[in-house]
């Protein structure tokens, strides 16, 4: 026993072995003959000359059968659950409905995605690029963009309507598009069903709005989220009634208060953690200046109070839902960041710090 854990050879039993894991066993068992016939000579033991063919069974013995109980015990559980897969339906089609759709293939008797509207799906990748990073050398105007691109996509992977999906009905990156290279591939190969807007449920028999019905063991819900901040009154986000997000300048500056920063409050296509991460520096550019009453902090807040109603869309008309309401074009968005935080960035080092003055309260 000693042995097999100064050789980790009981690492096995979690995984298939390897070369050096037998290399491993193999020096366990030298070890034990080694202090096993030393015992013997010495006259520490007696022990029969049988113990030096006894102890690498043993050996084989201690490291085999866990492992051997552990397949069989995972195989017990595989089975089990194998007797008890689901009948999924997936209620959306954004990234997330589609990550699930895709993982819930391997593991449910059948799945259904329910879809209401029209969708552009992007590979993740182009020419062994990551999508979000192809293009862009050559700054196009909008709609030239919008037609050369809708082409690349509808060459790579053709039309949503050809694998049971409803086309969309706008403009390509006029909504956030899904960005997915497997579950066309699924819808394709009949492992994936589409399905249209549900209509009701009774039980577990759902009715589609095409008049299909079918009976599902699990509902799966990937139709997003919406903005919610109970912890402060809507009145100090500037978030008028009706709104689908609070009015602030790139999506986080207060147009009254130099206290509040909506931080990450922001979605665009490819935009990722770069792009919160400006944002975070612009706060902190602005806060420093502030303090330091510097004349780019003036007009910056001049501006977030002239400009918290403005969009920075690139010119593109996103649709008029309430998961667009805080969309933002991401070459438009970054490169206002950058600018301020460029303005904010000038003389810093050489401002001191205005006396600290206490929070104001709202």
């Amino acid at each position: 026993i000693a042995a097999l854990g100064l050789f980790r050879a009981y690492r096995i039993v979690w995984r298939y072995a390897m070369t050096r894991d037998v290399l491993l066993w193999l020096a366990g068992v030298a070890f034990g003959s080694v202090v096993l016939g030393t015992l013997r000579l010495t006259g520490a033991l007696a022990l029969p000359r049988s113990v030096f063919l006894i102890e690498p069974l043993v050996f084989g013995v201690l490291a085999a059968a866990p492992r051997a109980f552990v397949r069989w015990h995972r195989h017990r559980q595989q089975k089990a659950q194998g007797s008890r897969r689901k009948r999924v339906l997936i209620v959306g089609c954004g990234n997330s409905a589609c990550d699930i759709a895709v993982d819930a293939v391997h593991r449910a008797a059948s799945v259904d995605i329910s879809v209401r509207r029209g969708y552009y799906f992007l590979p993740k990748f182009i020419l062994g690029r990551p999508t979000d990073t192809f293009g862009g050398a050559i700054k196009l105007p909008r709609p030239i963009k919008q037609f050369l691109d809708g082409l690349l996509i509808r060459a790579l992977v053709g039309k949503p309507s050809q694998y049971g999906l409803p086309d969309p009905d706008y403009r390509l990156y006029e909504s956030h598009p899904v960005m997915n290279s497997l579950v066309l591939h699924h819808l394709g190969h009949g492992d994936i069903r589409p399905r249209r807007d549900i209509a009701a449920i009774d039980g577990q028999q759902v009715t589609f709005s095409d008049g299909e019905q079918a009976e599902y063991d699990l509902i799966l819900l990937g139709t997003g989220y919406k903005l919610d901040y109970p912890f402060i009154d809507r009145a100090h986000l500037n978030w008028p009634q009706g709104a689908g997000a609070p009015q602030l300048y790139l999506n986080v500056f207060h147009p009254e208060y130099d206290d509040l920063f909506m931080m990450g409050m922001v979605e665009a296509s490819g935009l990722g953690w770069q792009g919160r991460d400006e944002q975070a520096e612009l706060v902190a550019l602005y806060i420093r200046q502030l303090q330091a009453g510097s004349p780019a902090a003036l007009r910056f807040k001049q501006l977030k109070r002239d400009k918290a109603r403005v969009r920075v869309d690139g010119g593109y008309h996103y649709l008029n839902l309430e998961r667009m309401a805080y969309y933002v074009h991401k070459d438009s968005y970054r490169a206002s960041v950058r600018r301020h935080s460029e303005e904010l960035r000038q003389g810093l080092s050489s401002q001191p710090l205005a006396p600290s003055r206490p929070v104001a309260q709202h």
